[in-house]
């Protein structure tokens, strides 16, 4: 039963650590917009330097892929070990 709580425990937490790296995308992605959108103004051209922000994002993105994994993978075994006996 320890199991289980500890486990509950870790998926919170992964869930939360999941909920904020998707916030960190959105803020990079709306430096993206706003970045983009001055140059665009200015002179129509775009520089690369903003490649920085994309690079963040793949990474977070991969991360957060890495923990949907992982979270699934603990409710596949948490469902396995609570559900009923079946019977014939």
């Amino acid at each position: 039963m320890r199991e289980i709580v500890s486990d509950d425990l870790d998926l919170e937490s992964m869930r939360s650590k999941i909920t904020s790296l998707y916030s960190e995308i959105a803020d990079m992605k709306n430096k993206i917009g706003e970045y983009y959108w001055r140059i665009f103004t200015l002179n129509g051209q775009c520089d690369p330097a903003i490649s920085e922000l994309f690079e963040g994002i793949e990474r977070r993105a991969g991360e957060i892929e890495g923990l949907e994994l992982e979270v699934q993978i603990i409710e596949d075994g948490i469902d396995k070990l609570i559900q009923p006996p079946v019977t014939i």
